[in-house]
């Protein structure tokens, strides 16, 4: 949804998923039946995970070097997640979590992924326009959507 020429709200619909590269081979991953975002300053603020909700969740040391503290693995009916500087920056459990926070080293290597987890760092919208962008079965980029063209007008 865009109010006055911002991105006010997204809602992703049946099987939504978002994830954030932590380092060449881990991922921050959510997923849920439903998701609604928010957006301050087109920037995403927050975002709601409405049913089903499932994260992997790299907690990182406060420090320079950013060490993994420890990996942890959720399973919550509803989410709440806080964007700061384009990362989740807290994670919060609303209904019926079920949690647990592995040192990296004890994470079961076949929990890493979430289910539909799919990395597509092509496709990965980096402004707002690129939300409107539409692809192909093949990955390739079509014409920008109607919507778009309208709004820049």
């Amino acid at each position: 949804h865009i109010t006055n020429e911002k991105m006010d709200s997204l809602k992703l619909y049946e099987d939504a998923f978002i994830t954030s590269k932590v380092d060449s081979s881990q991922y921050n991953q959510v997923r849920g039946k439903n998701m609604t975002g928010y957006f301050k300053d087109n920037e995403l603020n927050k975002m709601f995970v409405n049913g089903n909700g499932q994260s992997i969740y790299y907690a990182q040391e406060e420090n320079e070097t950013k060490d993994v503290a420890g990996i942890n693995k959720a399973d919550c009916s509803n989410m709440m997640i806080l964007f700061n500087k384009r990362k989740a920056h807290k994670i919060t459990f609303l209904t019926h979590p079920n949690a647990t926070l592995y040192p990296p080293e004890k994470f079961p290597a076949e929990d890493l992924y979430l289910k539909g987890f799919n990395w597509q760092s092509s496709r990965r919208p980096l402004k707002m326009e690129d939300i409107f962008v539409r692809y192909t079965k093949t990955g390739q980029k079509r014409a920008e959507s109607t919507l778009f063209s309208k709004m820049k007008q």
